[in-house]
């Protein structure tokens, strides 16, 4: 007895079929994965634009209470100081109101260089997903023809 007569051509048809079907898997499983690191990062560039909301908002309500407290002093020394004093004063005022406008201006450059840079990390991120789906469809693609052969040989031998 040889082994054809034990087995039936319908088991032998379908383990050939099935032979190529874990190749199929991994790249199924690497864009998955692929998928949840960029869940990840649009998450994480959530956070930090909110993050950087709230650092914006505690900026403004510090410089609002530094002006506040240099109208203040400034209304002091309008009564206490002569004419020469008080324009010294405002112009140090200026200054210092100047510097920290040119520090809020510096703060928002940074804040956006860094979203700059986060975006093209997505971008990056899309491109390496849209490689893994081209290798998918070559594998797909070799796939199909690894079954088509397969089928052919298997009529072959029947035939013969």
């Amino acid at each position: 007895m040889n082994l054809k007569d034990k087995v039936p051509a319908k088991i032998v048809t379908l383990l050939l079929l099935l032979l190529p079907l874990p190749l199929l898997l991994l790249p199924l499983l690497l864009l998955l994965l692929l998928l949840l690191l960029l869940l990840l990062l649009l998450l994480l560039l959530l956070l930090l634009l909110r993050l950087l909301l709230l650092l914006l908002l505690l900026l403004l309500l510090l410089l609002l209470l530094l002006l506040l407290l240099l109208l203040l002093l400034l209304l002091l020394l309008l009564l206490l100081l002569r004419l020469l004093l008080l324009l010294l004063l405002l112009l140090l005022l200026l200054l210092l109101l100047l510097l920290l406008l040119l520090l809020l201006l510096l703060l928002l450059l940074l804040l956006l260089l860094l979203l700059l840079l986060l975006l093209l990390l997505l971008l990056l991120l899309l491109l390496l997903l849209l490689l893994l789906l081209l290798l998918l469809l070559q594998m797909l693609i070799h796939l199909g023809a690894e079954i088509k052969e397969n089928l052919f040989l298997l009529r072959n031998a029947k035939v013969t």
